[in-house]
């Protein structure tokens, strides 16, 4: 996140990088009221999860970063349905995790067309996160329903946080 300007980020968050296929832009340009979001599984030593950023690409070829430097809070928001999402997390340990991976385009579709019994609904896509630090299971779900996405399970990935930061001094 260092080189992340706040006028960078208000930019960059929903540009188109590729055109919509003939024949799906309707199917491309349906949006749903969704946030995506972050569990910690481990009910042995449950640990805080510090969501850094989410990088969503959509399969309309927009995509989207969600900094919490620059939005405190993750809120539910219309969006198009995810191809690929990129997240960065930090527990109450001193390392900083993170992965991606992409959606299979008929389960995540046949997910947010279940799980969304009007255009109005607010959906949830969790990733769960298990001990071992790997994604456990991706699931779209609503007040009352959820989906379990064929998403490969994976490891995460982990570096330290060991950063040192000096106070600004002035010099003559």
């Amino acid at each position: 996140m260092g080189d992340v300007t706040r006028e960078f980020y208000l930019k960059s968050t929903t540009k188109s990088k590729y055109p919509i296929p003939i024949g799906k832009i309707e199917k491309y340009g349906k949006q749903y009221h969704w946030k995506p979001k972050i569990e910690y599984e481990d009910k042995r030593t449950p640990e805080k999860i510090e969501t850094l950023k989410y990088y969503l690409e959509y399969f309309n070829g927009g995509y989207e970063s969600i900094y919490a430097l620059y939005e405190k809070e993750n809120v539910v928001k219309l969006r198009n349905v995810p191809k690929k999402i990129i997240f960065r997390f930090k527990t109450d340990e001193k390392f900083l995790y993170g992965t991606g991976f992409e959606f299979q385009e008929d389960d995540i579709f046949k997910a947010f067309e279940t799980l969304s019994n009007n255009q109005k609904e607010e959906l949830e896509l969790v990733i769960k996160i298990d001990e071992f630090k790997q994604i456990s299971k991706v699931l779209l779900r609503n007040s009352v329903n959820e989906y379990v996405l064929d998403v490969p399970i994976k490891k995460v990935g982990k570096t330290d946080l060991d950063i040192q930061i000096t106070p600004l001094i002035e010099t003559d």
